[in-house]
């Protein structure tokens, strides 16, 4: 969390860009486009990111409206199933909607 503060707090880096999440294509690294922080969050792969950083994110302003490349909202992401969903993805979810973000 201390990394996260110093970039946010002290560089601030913009909460609400999209990340590009790198796939080993048939020859190459390609860059595939994603969502923005709140939806890596919200895929859950680690406790703290329900416990610390999510909250934290959206306390610091990061939208929690944005739209991935898919049209998924930070919520959605949480709720969906895929492979890559981590252990923690619906109580991100469930918190996203607590917070107010549907």
């Amino acid at each position: 969390m201390s990394v996260l503060r110093f970039l946010v707090e002290e560089i601030g880096v913009n909460l609400d860009i999209k990340c590009r999440s790198p796939s080993l294509g048939i020859q190459e690294f390609i860059f595939v486009p994603s969502g923005g922080p709140l939806h890596q969050v919200a895929a859950g792969g680690s406790w703290w990111h329900v416990a610390k950083t999510l909250l934290y994110l959206i306390k610091m302003g990061a939208n929690v409206e944005l739209r991935d490349d898919d049209g998924a909202t930070p919520s959605q992401t949480g709720l969906s199933e895929s492979r890559y969903s981590g252990p923690f993805h619906k109580d991100a979810a469930k918190l996203l909607i607590e917070c107010g973000q549907m």
